[in-house]
């Protein structure tokens, strides 16, 4: 999918970046609090972790938004979401949980 997003005309006018956190400890680290430190993931495959997935997402982007221009009254004039997913992955490994 990301591959594809950044094929199409004008990407680069609206796709600030794009994450995946493959492991556990990748995702871990994605999804830590930057001023508690903290966030225990359930699962990886749940509706909790992607919207905290979604939340963080969309507060980086509006941190880079701020970056690149420090113009407080454009950014909250801006449409800045985050999007996300979860998902289980085809696996040579028999599946553990609900999801199997």
């Amino acid at each position: 999918f990301i591959n594809w997003l950044f094929t199409v005309t004008g990407a680069s006018n609206s796709v600030m970046s794009a994450v995946i956190p493959y492991s556990r400890s990748s995702l871990q680290n994605a999804l830590r609090d930057p001023h508690t430190h903290q966030f225990t993931i359930k699962s990886s495959c749940c509706v909790e972790t992607a919207i905290q997935m979604a939340k963080v997402s969309q507060r980086m982007a509006a941190e880079n938004c701020l970056q690149e221009d420090q113009d407080f009254r454009r950014l909250s004039e801006s449409n800045i979401f985050g999007i996300s997913c979860t998902a289980a992955l085809v696996s040579s490994t028999p599946k553990k949980g609900a999801h199997r």
